[in-house]
């Protein structure tokens, strides 16, 4: 058996990067790598340690997906629950949405408008907010109105008769070349989809993960 030596990186610090975010796609030239969303520049992986390294990661990945996937299918309806058990009402309930689907808001808007109506029913005037900043929030473009139009006139339901705020994130719709003006008027561009979140948390607001 022959063994290839590894040779040492000479990967530059330019050619790592850390994002924070919890925003779905990865910068131009970068792959997502794993659930601290770290992303790497893609170009394959040699020598048996990295090969290695690479298979395991795969595994974890997987089953984490798989875990996720179990726990996001269950967390937003159990977490409404909770709320409505409450003998108070909080200062406010935010639905974050962030996914790889385009798609994904389709299923989404309607639980939450469903989550709204009850939660409002149980305590009256309830604040509520929803933050999307994963891949589904460019279905909420102005070019897109035609192609998911009931999807569009559910946000200005929950705009305008509801008063649910909808907001997308800035910076992730400016790795795509979209500006604000891209988004129409009843959809709130925010600078960063995560910020935004924590602003909601500090302000008491029960966060609701889809």
């Amino acid at each position: 058996m022959t063994f290839v030596r590894r040779q040492q990186s000479t990967r530059s610090a330019s050619e790592k990067a850390f994002r924070t975010s919890r925003c779905a796609d990865a910068p131009r030239g970068f792959k997502f790598t794993g659930c601290l969303r770290y992303y790497e520049r893609d170009r394959p992986l040699t020598g048996t340690k990295n090969m290695g390294r690479a298979a395991l990661a795969m595994i974890a990945s997987f089953a984490l997906s798989m875990l996720g996937s179990t726990a996001v299918l269950a967390a937003p309806e159990a977490e409404v629950e909770r709320v409505l058990s409450l003998e108070q009402a909080p200062p406010g309930v935010v639905f974050e949405v962030v996914s790889g689907n385009p798609d994904a808001l389709i299923d989404v808007v309607p639980r939450v408008s469903l989550y709204a109506e009850r939660l409002r029913a149980r305590f009256a005037n309830l604040p509520v907010a929803v933050v999307t900043h994963g891949t589904e929030q460019f279905s909420l473009l102005s070019s897109e109105a035609e192609n998911y139009a009931e999807l569009h006139a559910q946000i200005q339901s929950l705009t305008r008769e509801r008063g649910v705020d909808v907001h997308v994130c800035g910076t992730h719709a400016s790795w795509r070349n979209k500006a604000p003006g891209d988004f129409p008027e009843y959809v709130d561009v925010v600078a960063a989809g995560p910020a935004t979140v924590n602003d909601y948390r500090a302000l008491g607001y029960i966060v609701i993960v889809f």
